[in-house]
């Protein structure tokens, strides 16, 4: 077991993402219908991988660290997520949000260099404020599906153990019971009706594998908490106010206030070669 431990630490937390996107990708086209043509999934890695690429060869924010399959790597994640998370009828709608969640995480920065915003959630809240008339709100049959939300189930408590953000998520849910709960309760909502909705690949995805982002999130277990808890309430009370896309508002909204709350780690900021 502790041999197990020690190799699962060694293990860069994205490749557990990979793993999770890519099983929920061929379990939600072979078993679950999923509506994503071939051209919207070719231009979403594609555009991804390689705007990732250029931006990460022309700019110095990597320096001697830089390794081409890392930034595929980072690229690969970021498409997986943005096909998985929304719906669309667009054929180009998956390759401009990649690329808008690549530009994201190298031009907004904060004082220590690193990005802001998770880039898939900020590229999903572009989309819902600027292009909502060509987001499918209905949700995808895949999405209350027991293979994929037992996908990630497994690969998403390994990731947030690997990075070391788990407290992020537990609070999340901590939100969800002990104020959603006792809130809905006085508003007569039995506390599945409160629950429930929460219990689908989005959320699960979200709860796991965005909000946890080392890069956005507060390192400290006490911020964590905090900074979980923050975002099931906010969530909720989004939900409430029937927001679509709910938990993606929510941490738009937490992370553009979240430099004032918790500090992070500085990070090398990107010196540009045009070289």
């Amino acid at each position: 077991m502790k041999t197990l431990l020690t190799f699962i630490r060694a293990i860069d937390p994205r490749y557990f993402l990979a793993l999770n996107h890519t099983c929920l990708i061929v379990l939600a086209m072979s078993l679950y219908s999923m509506q994503r043509s071939l051209t919207q999934v070719a231009l979403a890695f594609g555009a991804a991988i390689v705007t990732e690429v250029a931006i990460a060869c022309l700019s110095r924010k990597h320096g001697e660290n830089l390794r081409i399959y890392d930034r595929v790597l980072s690229a690969y994640v970021l498409a997986a997520g943005a096909l998985i998370l929304v719906r669309s009828t667009e054929w180009w709608f998956y390759g401009f949000l990649s690329t808008l969640g690549v530009l994201a995480k190298y031009f907004l920065l904060d004082q220590h260099g690193r990005h802001i915003y998770n880039p898939t959630n900020f590229a999903i809240v572009c989309a819902i404020l600027t292009m909502p008339n060509l987001l499918d709100y209905r949700t995808d049959v895949f999405s209350t599906g027991f293979w994929t939300i037992l996908t990630i189930c497994t690969f998403g408590p390994l990731a947030t153990w690997r990075g070391n953000s788990w407290r992020a998520t537990l609070g999340y849910f901590a939100g969800i019971l002990m104020v959603g709960v006792p809130i809905g309760a006085t508003m007569g909502y039995h506390p599945l009706w409160v629950i429930g909705p929460e219990v689908n690949t989005s959320t699960l995805i979200f709860v796991f594998l965005m909000l946890t982002d080392p890069q956005t999130s507060p390192r400290a277990p006490k911020a964590q908490w905090a900074y979980g808890i923050t975002l099931g309430v906010l969530a909720l009370a989004l939900r409430h106010w029937e927001f679509y896309y709910y938990q993606f508002i929510a941490l738009f909204i937490v992370l553009s206030f979240g430099h004032i709350f918790w500090a992070r780690p500085p990070a090398a900021t990107a010196k540009w070669n045009v070289r």
